[in-house]
């Protein structure tokens, strides 16, 4: 029974070891990061300023009024639109799609 004893005061004793290591390990962090108690309390001013803007791609967009026909611009973006809309759904019926097809 003296060695049970003896065997719970080693696991004791190195429990606060590693405890100690652990608190040493976290102090070390502390220090480490490179900033002291006293500049992390200091105010800092921060000057918040407006950069010049920068375009990367413009496209104007064409917008054509139903009410006036101006030499049949309406009518032609109708039929332009008709066209795309075409051309799309024969685009979608083509064999060049390369969809997977059950054996």
């Amino acid at each position: 029974m003296q060695s049970g004893g003896f065997n719970s005061s080693l696991l004791e004793t190195s429990e606060d070891e590693e405890m100690k290591k652990k608190q040493q390990a976290k102090e070390e962090k502390k220090k480490k990061k490179g900033l002291t108690e006293a500049e992390l309390n200091a105010l800092v001013d921060i000057e918040l300023c407006e950069t010049e803007t920068m375009t990367f791609i413009y496209m104007p967009s064409t917008v054509v009024p139903h009410d006036t026909e101006e030499n049949g611009a309406y009518a032609q973006v109708i039929s332009n639109n008709k066209q795309y809309d075409i051309l799309i759904n024969n685009k979608e019926y083509r064999g060049d799609n390369y969809n997977q097809r059950g054996s």
